[in-house]
């Protein structure tokens, strides 16, 4: 079998819970308004004005936030803004920092989707984040996998436009990833629409892994939804509800649950350097998906 860095193993989900560890899920009534300069007892994270020196001179920043995560001695910081080379474009800044020194360990930046002006953080839920652009439009942000979904308060269809595509569950399960190497596993969404193309991902990202059925490329695509954890010491299970079109994406939308947010109740203990991502695979018509989708996987 190949090596390629990754201690991948998908695991199938079993109802019973074996191989996973359920943990009590996040109390909403601890979220925490971004104007508010300081955080309440029970909180997570603290709201403040950036002051990033070394992304300054090309980012126009509005409001920030952090979190530290004392068992990895790390802090997780997050900074919005726009671009000032094109301020129409919104732009949030994800950097690791080392608690104490505020040596940057990792860094990673996410345009928005679209371009709705300068964005700023108005509302969080562990690490999960609700971002607003200047013209209203509400973006959902999670810390490690980015922009999630879009909606826009004068129901601009050119902005977010909601589907009606039907699709079937082809596989759920986790994906066990070193923690050092997230970064490069695929996250979000991405539509398979070969043999070759299903192959090569199969290969690269779950080696060993038997996958005798595939579906007819002929009129079916899958779309590989990868999802890394909001709290580094779990992972959850996500169900799908639907899928949007945003400019020329694919976006996936999660069923919402009352107490627990996105989160199914199927929880995977995170332990030492080792993070699980969960890994929704779909069937849907190729006829449903636009032909200048973008996120499409291709062979390398």
């Amino acid at each position: 079998m190949k090596k390629y860095g990754y201690v991948l193993i998908v695991l199938m989900l079993i109802l019973s819970g074996c191989g996973s560890h359920v943990i009590s899920p996040y109390n909403e009534s601890t979220q925490v308004e971004a104007s508010k300069p300081t955080i309440t007892a029970g909180a997570t994270g603290v709201f403040e004005q950036v002051k990033d020196a070394e992304n300054n001179s090309t980012i126009s920043f509005t409001n920030g936030w952090k979190q530290e995560v004392p068992n990895e001695n790390m802090t997780i910081v997050v900074e919005v803004g726009n671009l000032k080379s094109d301020p129409m474009q919104g732009i949030v800044v994800v950097q690791n920092q080392r608690t104490g020194t505020g040596e940057v360990l990792a860094e990673k930046k996410f345009l928005t989707p679209s371009k709705h002006g300068s964005i700023k953080i108005t509302s969080t839920n562990v690490f999960n984040f609700t971002i607003e652009a200047e013209d209203k439009t509400s973006f959902l942000f999670n810390v490690y996998n980015g922009f999630a979904s879009v909606s826009n308060k004068v129901q601009n269809k050119e902005i977010a436009q909601d589907t009606n595509i039907k699709f079937q569950y082809f596989y759920r399960g986790f994906a066990t990833v070193k923690y050092n190497m997230f970064d490069t596993y695929p996250v979000g969404t991405l539509i398979i629409e070969t043999d070759a193309d299903w192959h090569d991902f199969m290969d690269k990202y779950v080696p060993g892994i038997p996958y005798y059925v595939a579906p007819d490329f002929s009129k079916e695509l899958l779309v590989y939804i990868g999802s890394f954890p909001a709290k580094p010491n779990y992972s959850t299970g996500l169900d799908i509800k639907g899928f949007t079109i945003s400019g020329n994406k694919l976006d996936t939308e999660y069923v919402m649950y009352e107490n627990s947010g996105d989160a199914n109740g199927i929880y995977a203990q995170n332990i030492d350097d080792i993070v699980h991502c969960f890994v929704n695979i779909v069937k849907i018509s190729k006829s449903d998906i636009p032909q200048n989708i973008e996120n499409i996987y291709h062979k390398k």
